[in-house]
Parts: structure tokens; C-alpha cells; sequence
């Protein structure tokens, strides 16, 4: 397996737009993508929490995947959801996408049914053993109920087909502690999974971010990683001629409120109507998921950021 990260900068968590009888608009996500990659975007994350992977069909996750590779074509990398709380239903997803040709298999942890650490160990290994395509860990406590830990973390780092981590735990402790453990592993790599904390990871050796506000500002986040230049596409001048102490605490403090507003209410419905407000997003959310009840919210911190 290569030393390179999957992709550096900004993995969008693409959310799936629905139509009035909830079945998926695939011309809108077409139209998504393509703002996207305008939009410096350098990977696209299909199925995964804010696409509404819960309520997605197997058939659906793999023609969302399909329509996104063949959209993006090489212009970023594509990495697709493929997590479940059953090892057997994760191979099955993992078997089928590794046939669209994707990127990177990005799968979280066994939810509800849980697992011990041991059984992470287990779980993670059976698959990775089993496929070609390299694995994105994904820690996301808050929506999982488990922890995996950095002992965890970095045993499996040692195995070739799992590359890197979405770590959304929000803890720095474990943070620190995971990139301690995995820093000597020259094919493992660090992703920030909350959008409030991506600058702090990436003083950790983060390489880049799996973000929701990516949907709608991917060159912020894109930015984040990169040194910028004359053709960056900046609003604050002042951020340009003082980057060297300052410009990435400004990028991420600008965003600041505007995450907040798309966290305000569960997610991904904060973010979806932001998009609409956009024209990349109709405002349905299939059941048990609704559409946000104060949209003001997310209004105001898009005029205060400039995209409205």
C-alpha cells in the first residue's frame, strides 16, 4: 500500500438530496458535485451519516456511489460508506463498492449492539483481510455509543488495508494519544471528524478533514491545508498578508458560528437547509429525520459568512 494519504484537504460528507416522495434526486446530487469540485473539494464521502446512510437501501448506497464516480471522474477521490453493526453486511457493501472502483472504504464503528475492544480488533481485521481497497477508520461516539480507543487505533493502523481514521470523539486526550501511538506508522493518517475542531487536529498531524460544512464552503476547508496564494478566492486581504501567524486561526474562527448552526439541530437537517437556501438541496429528510425547525439559524450565519 502507498505512504500517501488517501486525499489531503477537504473530504465532503455529501448529504442526499430527496425528492417530495423521498426518492433520491440524483440530478440535484449530480448539480451538488459539480459545486463541489468547483469548489476545490478533494474527496467526496457517499453514504455515510449525513448522506442519511440509516435510511438508505444497499441498491440506493451503491447507484448514489456509482453516480459519483462517475460524476467526479479523477477530479477527487471517492470514498463510500460502508459501515454497519453486522462484520457480514460491511464485507457485502465493501464487496460491492471495490467493484464501482471507490477510493477508500470508510467504516464506522458497530453501533447498538457495540463491541469490546477485542471485538473491534476482530472486526476491523476480518474485513480488512477480505478487500483490496484501503479502510477509513470512523470513531464517532456521540452517534455509535462506543469509544475506540488509541490502543485500538493503533493496533489496527499496523495492517496494510487500513490507512487512516475519521476521529470525531472530540476528545484531545485520545487525540494526542492517537497520534502518538500511530505517528511511527508511515501508511496511517488522521482525519478531523468535527468541524469546530479541524485546525486543533491538525496541529495533532491531521492531513485533512471529513466535513459537513464542507457541503457548503469545501475552498475553506480545502484552504485549511493548503498554503495560500494569489488565486485563492479569499474575502479578508488581511488574512493573506498575515497567514504566516494567523491565517488558518482565521479560517477556522470564520467558520465558527456557522457550524454551530448546522449543529444546532440534529444532523444532517441544519445542513440540508442550508443547501437549499443554495439550490443543491431540497429540505426532505426521510423518517425518523426532519427538516430543521428554526432555519433562521442557519440563514443568519450564512449571510455573516457571505455564501447568502
Amino acid at each position: 500500500m502507498s505512504k500517501k494519504p488517501p486525499f489531503t484537504g477537504a473530504g465532503i460528507a455529501i448529504t442526499t438530496p430527496f425528492k417530495e416522495d423521498l426518492s433520491i434526486d440524483y440530478e440535484l446530487f449530480e448539480k451538488h458535485i459539480d459545486f463541489l469540485i468547483k469548489n476545490k473539494a478533494d474527496a467526496i464521502v457517499v453514504a455515510g451519516t449525513t448522506g442519511e446512510s440509516a435510511t438508505l437501501s444497499f441498491n440506493e448506497k451503491m447507484e448514489l456511489t456509482r453516480v459519483a464516480k462517475e460524476r467526479v471522474k479523477s477530479r477527487a477521490k471517492i470514498i463510500a460508506g460502508a459501515g454497519s453493526n453486522n462484520t457480514a453486511e460491511v464485507l457485502k457493501l465493501s464487496n460491492e463498492y471495490e467493484k464501482i472502483g471507490v477510493d477508500t472504504l470508510m467504516i464506522v464503528t458497530p453501533y447498538y449492539n457495540k463491541a469490546s475492544q477485542k471485538g473491534l480488533i476482530n472486526h476491523y481485521t476480518e474485513i480488512a483481510n477480505k478487500v483490496n481497497t484501503q479502510i477509513m477508520l470512523y470513531n464517532v461516539p456521540s452517534r455509535t455509543g462506543l469509544n475506540m480507543s488509541a490502543n485500538t487505533i493503533s493496533k489496527l493502523a499496523k495492517h496494510e488495508n487500513i490507512s487512516c481514521i475519521k476521529e470525531a470523539s472530540g476528545d484531545f486526550t485520545q487525540i494526542a494519544e492517537i497520534a502518538e501511538k500511530t505517528f511511527s506508522v508511515d501508511n496511517f493518517h488522521i482525519y478531523a471528524g468535527n468541524d469546530d475542531q479541524i485546525l486543533a487536529m491538525k496541529a495533532l498531524g491531521a492531513v485533512g478533514a471529513v466535513t459537513v460544512a464542507g457541503n457548503i464552503i469545501p475552498e475553506v476547508i480545502h484552504n485549511l491545508f493548503t498554503i495560500p496564494n494569489e488565486e485563492s478566492n479569499l474575502n479578508n486581504s488581511n488574512v493573506k498578508n498575515n497567514f504566516s501567524d494567523n491565517y488558518y486561526l482565521d479560517l477556522q474562527l470564520s467558520i465558527l458560528e456557522f457550524v454551530r448552526a448546522i449543529f444546532s439541530e440534529v444532523s444532517p437537517a441544519p445542513i440540508k437547509a442550508a443547501l437549499t437556501e443554495l439550490e443543491l438541496s431540497t429540505n426532505y429528510l426521510r423518517p425518523p429525520m426532519y427538516e430543521m425547525e428554526n432555519k433562521e439559524v442557519v440563514i443568519n450565519a450564512m449571510k455573516n459568512l457571505g455564501v447568502l
